[in-house]
């Protein structure tokens, strides 16, 4: 259903497996079925991060042309346009923030940040993150 959709950009927000030992390379290869004008782009959601798969995640989806921004940044090209995402992994209640996440921000560029949870966009405001 996705694809009938023929999107241009194609974003995972996380939370691809509930607990380690789900079908983690399953789910990976569901997704790489996803058509999309760009390449697909992603953040890590706190599964991820409770699994501890957030390396095997970034690597195996790597391989298969999907790429998790963690703490990273990408510009995308669209004719004379540019959208520059951001992704920052699941950000723990415990720890501030979106510590640093303002030297993602590309100046006189759309900024869109990904992120897991959504309780981090007033700081990403704040930021202007987004």
């Amino acid at each position: 259903m996705a694809n009938e959709t023929r999107a241009h950009i194609g974003l995972i927000t996380g939370d691809l497996i509930t607990r380690a030992g789900d079908p983690l390379d399953t789910c990976l290869r569901h997704l790489a079925r996803l058509k999309v004008d760009a390449p697909v782009l992603g953040c890590l959601g706190n599964h991820e991060v409770y699994a501890r798969s957030e390396e095997y995640t970034t690597k195996e989806a790597a391989r298969i042309g999907i790429r998790f921004l963690r703490r990273e940044s990408q510009i995308l090209r669209f004719g004379n346009s540019r959208i520059n995402f951001a992704g920052v992994d699941y950000q723990q209640r415990d720890r501030p923030y979106l510590v640093g996440a303002e030297n993602l921000l590309v100046p006189q560029t759309l900024n869109v940040l990904l992120s897991h949870n959504p309780d981090v966009f007033p700081i990403a405001a704040q930021k202007a993150m987004i």
